[in-house]
């Protein structure tokens, strides 16, 4: 009588092939992409997020595959480690603080001692190879399912904001070209002079060049997922999203509303190509762009919340260099990359005109850049915090912040004025809007209005050329949401009556449940 295997003995169990060593790197990303959800829609992820473990873990197997001839082994102990990298954050969380470093440093030590052994006695260890695969591979699927139930379950239900603009827009000849730059926490002059003790040159640079600077202009709303929802369709979250909760908490609503945007449909519709520089604020996406320009290293927050979960911020501490140091350094060349390629003369098109949208997330926090673009030492993580945020995040004190603020808003400062001077071609029409989503927070407390200093968060630079043709358009006190209706008057001939500048402060916990302090931000 024929006997059978408890196992089919097809060859993936008898020879099993080492996936685990490939799926392993996946457990990371997938993991925070989870917590990630209430943010970013599953169409927004990108391989970038996948490619920088995997191509270390792949890279390290073949090494270690080429020294030792035994690609199951090699792989165990590549995937040992990897997972220890994946897993750092985890099990450091069940460690009192004082005893994090030594533990992780016996489980580290722990994981490259077992490696060793693999390497060099493991024989051809098929057993471990299957199991190896059996657990990496339940893992990654469970975390994946979860991952797309929640994208589902999260899927924001409204509708695109209808046309409000009287007229259509015709096929454009001799229209201008169009370049917004939002400066992510670029505050006011007189907020910069009085809280923070500097007086910012590039204000009468502005006016130098042409531009008319609103000397108080607001924020419509205190976070950049808000601002830049509410400007980019020229109007107010509560009359985009009427049906918003006030105790939501997800923002894939000011998301949708930013990828596709109100603005861009209208600059289309007149034969605009559309530009856009990739934001390192990873809801800030855009479904009708042209072209989308990066750096080819370019990170977002979420690859710096990963990269802050992982065991490789311990790793750059253990050999004395500051836990961010690469995603840091990474950033720092991102921004002069994005600064230096606004004044490149490709940016415009021959045949029709142009729209150029970058938002360069500085002078927002970490603060990586001296005044001469020098690089800024900061003990901070690697992800985008600011206001009390910042603080519990291993930023420093408001004496530090304001240090670090003021340091970028020098750099900044002269770089925008050479983009300004680049753009300023002769025989070319260029407008140009240039303004801070929100203002600076050294004294924002995320989950308090009456502790956090209003005039100093909401308080923007806001400054545009050519100016609108109206008298009535020019007043010290607009808001984005005003001076992109006059953008797109001036510039498309379209009719957008202005509406009420109004600002609103809203929680981090709770960003739909608006607080008008219009009157208190001046």
């Amino acid at each position: 009588m024929r006997k059978y295997a408890l196992l089919p003995t097809v060859s993936v169990f008898r020879r099993p092939v080492a996936l685990h060593v490939l799926l392993v790197p996946c457990v990371l990303p997938l993991e925070r992409l989870r917590f990630e959800m209430d943010f970013l829609p599953l169409s927004a992820v990108r391989l970038g997020w996948f490619t920088p473990l995997l191509a270390l873990t792949a890279g390290a197997w073949l090494l270690l595959w080429v020294l030792t001839r035994n690609a199951r082994t090699s792989a165990l102990a590549v995937t040992l480690v990897t997972a220890t990298i994946t897993l750092d954050r985890s099990l450091t969380s069940i460690c009192d603080p004082a005893w994090q470093s030594p533990v992780m440093g016996l489980v580290w030590l722990a994981a490259c001692a077992l490696g060793s052994i693999l390497v060099f006695r493991g024989g051809d260890a098929r057993a471990l190879t299957l199991l190896a695969n059996v657990v990496v591979g339940v893992v990654v699927a469970s975390l994946a399912v979860d991952v797309v139930v929640s994208d589902v379950r999260r899927r924001p239900h409204h509708r695109e904001p209808a046309s409000i603009a009287s007229g259509s827009p015709l096929p454009a000849t001799a229209r201008p070209d169009v370049v917004i730059l939002v400066l992510d926490g670029y505050g006011r002059a007189d907020v910069l002079r009085d809280l923070y003790g500097y007086e910012d040159p590039l204000v009468e640079a502005l006016r130098g060049a042409g531009f008319y600077v609103a000397e108080k202009a607001a924020a419509n709303y205190a976070q950049t997922a808000l601002s830049l929802s509410s400007s980019l369709n020229l109007d107010y979250l509560a009359n985009l999203a009427p049906g918003l909760s006030p105790t939501e908490f997800s923002r894939r609503v000011p998301a949708a509303l930013i990828a596709r945007n109100r603005s861009f449909t209208y600059f289309r519709q007149a034969g605009y190509r559309i530009v856009t520089f990739t934001s390192e604020y990873s809801m800030v996406q855009f479904d009708e762009a042209d072209e989308e320009r990066r750096w080819w290293l370019h990170g977002t927050d979420l690859d710096y919340a990963i990269y802050d979960v992982s065991g490789l911020p311990r790793v750059f501490r253990w050999i004395n260099l500051p836990q961010a140091w690469l995603p840091h350094e990474a950033r720092r060349r991102g921004l002069k990359w994005t600064l230096d390629a606004l004044r490149q003369p490709d940016l415009f098109s021959a045949d029709r005109p142009t729209l150029v949208f970058a938002h360069v997330l500085l002078p927002h926090p970490p603060f990586v850049l001296n005044p001469d673009g020098t690089p800024r030492p900061s003990a901070l993580r690697a992800g985008v915090y600011d206001g009390d945020h910042w603080w519990r995040n291993g930023g420093g004190n408001q004496k530090a912040y304001k240090a670090g603020y003021i340091a970028s808003v020098e750099y900044l400062g002269w770089q925008v004025a050479r983009v300004v001077k680049a753009l300023s071609t002769p025989g070319r029409e260029v407008s140009i809007l240039v303004y801070g989503d929100h203002g600076p927070g050294s004294c924002l407390r995320w989950d308090s209005k009456a502790a956090t200093d209003l005039r100093e968060r909401m308080g923007i630079l806001l400054a545009l050329r050519p100016a609108p043709s109206s008298a009535a358009s020019l007043y010290p006190t607009m808001t984005p949401v005003n001076a992109m209706r006059g953008v797109l008057q001036a510039a498309l001939g379209i009719r957008l009556p202005f509406v009420d500048d109004r600002s609103y402060f809203s929680t981090w916990t709770q960003p739909y449940r608006f607080s008008d302090v219009t009157a208190r931000v001046q």
